[in-house]
């Protein structure tokens, strides 16, 4: 038997009680903390430059193109708006840029319009501010980059409402989606919701989202008919569900090949204040969940049931006011009803207690049968996270979330260093977000920014270049167009 460096069982363990198991299970990296011990004082972690990149070097992929550099996961090559252009070589399927102008619900200009627009899209925000809908927003079309980085002032906001993703190649970054409104559960409340309709959906990636307030999952992946293929949550913030059904995020399939949910990354997120679900692996997922940080659960914190396969790497849990005692012992808990459906999992390095085997009948033959497939002794997608925990939260939280941060993330993050916090029974306060000019822009593009890298030598000039040059691949560096270049550049945290 092995300790959490490198777990795996064998079958005469599986004969003991579940209180014993518990026991031999200690974690030999780092052990639960109290409330208030990150390890760091706010002071240090806060004075980390907010303006440099995140270190991600340590989490290792290799492949082609990336999304965007700092990429990583499964969905680590989405391409998002340019996909269809790539998979034809046809300048026509090159996307279009769309402009989000006005904090409208709907109408010209607003983002309603640009996410429901039907051919591949870039949304760029010439406003900043908080956006409230009226009711959900679906996208339904494949190929479409939302850059929200490229929203001047405060940044964007979302609430009133779900952004619901129903379709393939889809970008998400540097949103916040605080949807507010309480309904009963399971009512389709979620931030930010990834759900088949009859179609698989592949390659959706979320990076450095901040979604708060929903009565249901912050983040849901629902594995309706169709099935869904590569997805990657990554650098975001989950916090604050309401009180009754505040949960981070639901990963879920279904019988049946057409329902699985494959290949799913959640990497490098906080998770702050949630009953449970840091994530939850429903039944016939796969994926990774590697060094994300997670404050202040309720009853249980992560959960893999029946069917789940994948990798639990460098993970740490801090239990908060609303912890129970019995969550205490469910950081990490691998769940089995007595389906014919095994999870099959390899957990590492979290600091957290030991993980805990539920629902298996102790001592039975079936459970000295499981014993040898519940754990895998090595890591089944060969990904290699930070391994020190305290490097991991020095390094993640002075960038994780929407920037510039506002004041309802900058309280998320104070609230998981101090230990502090609680799970609440409504929205917070919706910060207001600076307003601010967006400059002078060819097809987005700053022509400042232009002039400075070099594409023109005024700003007269970068204004007269063409659009149809500033989007083609073939004029940029490195195979990105140099409005990918200008939007991954924004990316500094403004």
């Amino acid at each position: 038997m092995k300790n959490l460096t490198g777990v795996f069982y064998t079958p005469s363990i599986m004969s003991i009680s579940l209180i014993v198991l518990i026991t031999l299970f200690s974690c030999s990296k780092t052990d639960t903390l109290r409330s208030g011990e990150s390890g760091m004082s706010q002071e240090s972690l806060m004075s980390a430059s907010a303006s440099s990149k995140a270190n991600l070097s340590s989490l290792t992929f290799t492949g082609t193109k990336l999304a965007f550099p700092e990429a990583t996961g499964f969905a680590k090559e989405s391409r998002g708006a340019y996909a269809k252009y790539e998979q034809t070589g046809n300048t026509a399927d090159l996307p279009k840029v769309l402009y989000v102008d006005n904090l409208n619900n709907s109408g010209t200009g607003s983002l309603r319009t640009a996410l429901t627009a039907t051919y591949p899209r870039i949304v760029i925000f010439r406003v900043g501010g908080t956006i409230a809908l009226s009711s959900t927003i679906s996208i339904t079309s494949p190929y479409i980059t939302i850059a929200g980085y490229t929203a001047p002032g405060g940044g964007i906001c979302i609430k009133g409402a779900t952004i619901w993703v129903m379709t393939s190649e889809v970008i998400i970054r540097n949103i916040r989606v605080r949807n507010g409104v309480w309904a009963a559960p399971d009512h389709g409340t979620d931030g930010i919701s990834i759900s088949a309709q009859g179609t698989k959906i592949k390659n959706v990636i979320i990076d450095h989202c901040s979604v708060s307030w929903a009565s249901d999952e912050q983040i849901g992946i629902n594995g309706t008919k169709g099935g869904i293929e590569n997805v990657t949550v990554q650098n975001s913030i989950l916090a604050e569900g309401f009180l009754g059904h505040a949960f981070g995020i639901l990963c879920n399939g279904k019988l049946g090949d057409t329902y699985h949910i494959t290949n799913v990354s959640i990497h490098r997120n906080l998770f702050v204040s949630t009953e449970g679900r840091t994530p939850r692996f429903g039944e016939y997922v796969t994926g990774t969940v590697i060094n994300n940080l997670v404050h202040n659960w309720g009853s249980k914190a992560s959960e893999y049931v029946d069917g789940t396969k994948g990798d639990i790497l460098y993970n740490k849990f801090k239990p908060g006011k609303n912890t129970s005692s019995g969550g205490l012992k469910k950081t990490i808990e691998i769940i089995w009803d007595g389906s014919t459906q095994k999870s099959a999992v390899y957990v590492a390095g979290n600091g957290s207690v030991p993980p805990l085997l539920y629902g298996y009948p102790s001592g039975s033959t079936l459970a000295n049968s499981l014993a040898n497939s519940a754990y895998y002794n090595s890591s089944i997608y060969g990904f290699t996270p930070i391994s020190d925990l305290s490097s991991l939260e020095s390094n993640l939280l002075p960038t994780v979330g929407a920037f510039p941060r506002d004041a309802a993330d900058a309280r998320f993050v104070s609230q998981y260093i101090n230990g502090t916090g609680s799970i609440p029974t409504s929205a917070g306060t919706y910060p207001t977000l600076k307003s601010a000019v967006y400059p002078a822009n060819n097809s987005g593009i700053h022509t400042a920014w232009l002039v400075k890298k070099g594409y023109a030598a005024s700003e007269t000039a970068a204004s007269a270049l063409t659009q149809s040059y500033l989007i083609n691949p073939a004029n940029g560096k490195n195979g990105y167009s140099i409005l990918e270049e200008f939007m991954n550049d924004a990316a500094l945290y403004n």
